[in-house]
Parts: structure tokens; sequence; C-alpha cells
């Protein structure tokens, strides 16, 4: 029997991190520290690995992790700049290396605060 409740492979446990970090980056409360606990740089990385080639085992339920993160943005201009923040704080070249416009769309989505966050992030 494999560890984390039988599953026995490196790609189920980033499965169900994807699925795990897509729900709660859409249930947690306008939070910045814990929206940036959620978004760690493992799972930034991981994200990004998996997008960059269509070719990954993982491409399909990342693709679906990062449209997750970007409707939350949308729907919630105040964690925009955070989740912004967090995926380029793994990759300034965000959307050219995952061939996604998450990045674009998220700087679309910032509320007054939230660019002002993003500027002094930069």
């Amino acid at each position: 029997r494999g560890c984390c409740g039988g599953m026995h492979s490196s790609h189920e446990r980033k499965f169900l991190a994807f699925t795990v970090v897509k729900t709660a980056v859409g249930k947690c409360p306008d939070d910045a520290g814990m929206l940036r606990e959620i978004l760690r740089p493992s799972i930034t990385h991981s994200l990004l690995n998996n997008l960059s080639k269509k070719s990954t085992v993982l491409h399909h339920a990342a693709e679906e992790c990062v449209s997750g993160i970007v409707q939350v943005g949308k729907n919630n201009p105040s964690k925009a700049g955070v989740l912004l923040c967090e995926l380029l704080r793994c990759s300034r070249n965000w959307d050219n290396a995952t061939s996604t416009p998450a990045v674009r769309t998220l700087l679309d989505s910032l509320d007054q605060g939230a660019a002002a966050s993003y500027l002094a992030f930069l």
C-alpha cells in the first residue's frame, strides 16, 4: 500500500494537489498570506512545468487548476493581485512559458488596491 491513502505515483499526488489548490483558492477568504501559502513555490513550479509541454501527463489537470485560479481573480479583483504575484514569482515569463493568458487576464482584473500591491511587487 502506497502513502497518501493508497496513491502510488507522483502523478496521482500532483493531480490531487492541483485539484485541492483550485478548490482552496476559490474558498480562501480574502487573505493574502493564506493565498501565498496555498500557492507555494513547489505548486506554482509544478503547474508551470506541466503547462509548458502538452505531452505531460498532468497538462490538462494543470490547465484546469490555473483556469480556476484565474477565474477566482476575475471574480474577486482584490485577490487578483496576490494570485498574479505568485504566478510571476515562479516565472516572470509565465504566459509565454505556459501558452496561457493567465497573467494578462489577472492584470486586467486588478482593482486599485491590487494594482498598487502589484506595482510594489515589481
